[in-house]
């Protein structure tokens, strides 16, 4: 499966819990919403016998809303960990132009098929601040990320879906330089 996606705008980042200066401890919850839009969303389930075919013919091209959250705690002045939820998912109708082997299931063409398509990303992260002085922070860390995916589609007579989820580890880095 190859998908591309482009976030159009960040429409808003705002913090909804200020940071309180108690023992160094800070507590944070981002949103962030804005348009995206997919260009190109191949599939062939599976990967061997499956017909491929473009999930843009059923969930389309147009502009949908996203949303992230995430939350962060500041633990004293060096330790911080970061929870992020990404959700992403679009669904639509349409019709296939031949036929589609998905799944083990024959889909027929010229039928209206709903097909949905998602791609959830949720993200812990860890840090640690070894350096904060004279206007620049540096840090490391590691960071966990789970995706939660799935193809679906449906058609009077069949109705199949591909889920799949995986996670992955990664480090963390921040260099940060604060103008004064």
């Amino acid at each position: 499966m190859r998908v591309s996606a482009l976030i159009l705008i960040t429409v808003t980042a705002a913090t909804l819990i200020p940071p309180s200066t108690a023992d160094a401890q800070q507590i944070e919850i981002n949103a962030e919403t804005g348009l995206t839009w997919f260009s190109r969303n191949d599939v062939r389930i599976p990967n061997q016998n499956g017909t491929e075919f473009d999930m843009l013919e059923l969930i389309g091209t147009g502009v949908a809303p996203y949303l992230r959250l995430s939350a962060s705690i500041t633990l004293g002045e060096r330790h911080k960990i970061r929870a992020l939820l990404a959700p992403l998912s679009k669904t639509g109708t349409g019709q296939f132009d031949e036929e589609v082997f998905f799944e083990e299931t024959l889909f027929e063409a010229g039928v209206p098929t709903n097909g949905t398509y998602r791609f959830n990303n949720y993200r812990l992260t860890y840090r640690y601040t070894f350096y904060n002085n004279r206007g620049w922070v540096l840090g490391a860390g590691a960071a966990v990320l789970v995706r939660d995916a799935k193809v679906e589609l449906a058609q009077a007579g069949a109705h199949r879906f591909k889920h799949g989820s995986g996670f992955c580890t990664a480090a963390s880095h921040l260099c940060e330089a604060r103008l004064q």
